[in-house]
């Protein structure tokens, strides 16, 4: 049964109250993990993005049914995008509202901000003890380098926000097909302080007047291709 049809569609006179405006999110902090100038002109200069490919158009769209896939296993839920659509600057105000109630929950695409992050978490679940439980779905079989960038910052996010995480997990593609659950917390607690470094030296690029001068190099195509690529070759 699905919630976010009815008991938790905003009232317009609370959407001032929820909005909250961030600087990084995962995409954007994975951007300069991989490159400071794309992080730079992917808020500056976002026009001049290429489309991305059909092959990763076709990946995005086998991630996001084994995400779906994998929600279904959550009989109660709320999704917010059902709720909110691309109104990012609410979904963590909503969130908050949400999780104010004690009742155990499931939340999708739940917005956790903190020190001018926005995540939106895959599954949020909240229990009756009020501890929290995240999922995070990933469509591969491999802890690639580019996953654990993406996994560190929303639980750094996670850890700080939510004062009783009491595990941050990855689902990924098992065997047969299955989903594999591993329990990434003890693994990504020890990459906090780092992380708490690079989301102050990306707030202080974001705020530059021009983009960082970095030449073409190996960056540019891992661990995906830059969409600014043609722009920075001219």
């Amino acid at each position: 049964m699905n919630k976010a049809d009815n008991l938790y569609k905003p009232k317009k006179e609370d959407l001032k109250e929820y909005r909250k405006v961030h600087s990084l999110s995962k995409s954007t902090y994975v951007k300069g993990k991989q490159c400071a100038k794309m992080l730079y002109l992917n808020k500056h200069k976002p026009k001049l993005k290429k489309a991305v490919s059909k092959q990763t158009e076709v990946l995005f769209t086998f991630g996001k049914k084994f995400e779906t896939d994998f929600r279904s296993k959550f009989e109660e839920s709320i999704h917010l995008t059902e709720v909110l659509g691309n109104q990012f600057h609410l979904y963590a105000g909503l969130t908050e509202e949400l999780l104010e109630t004690p009742e155990p929950k499931n939340i999708f695409e739940a917005g956790v901000f903190y020190n001018e992050v926005l995540v939106l978490t895959d599954v949020l679940q909240q229990n009756e003890d009020g501890s929290y439980i995240v999922y995070e779905v990933k469509y591969t079989n491999k802890l690639k380098p580019v996953v654990m960038w993406d996994l560190a910052l929303q639980y750094y996010v996670c850890k700080n926000k939510l004062k009783n995480l009491q595990s941050f997990n990855v689902v990924m593609i098992g065997k047969k097909g299955k989903f594999k659950i591993n329990n990434m917390t003890h693994l990504l607690e020890k990459q906090m302080e780092s992380v708490a470094v690079e989301i102050e030296e990306y707030k202080k690029i974001l705020k530059q007047e021009k983009a960082p001068e970095i030449k073409i190099g190996s960056q540019c195509f891992r661990p995906y291709k830059c969409q600014f690529f043609d722009y920075c070759r001219l």
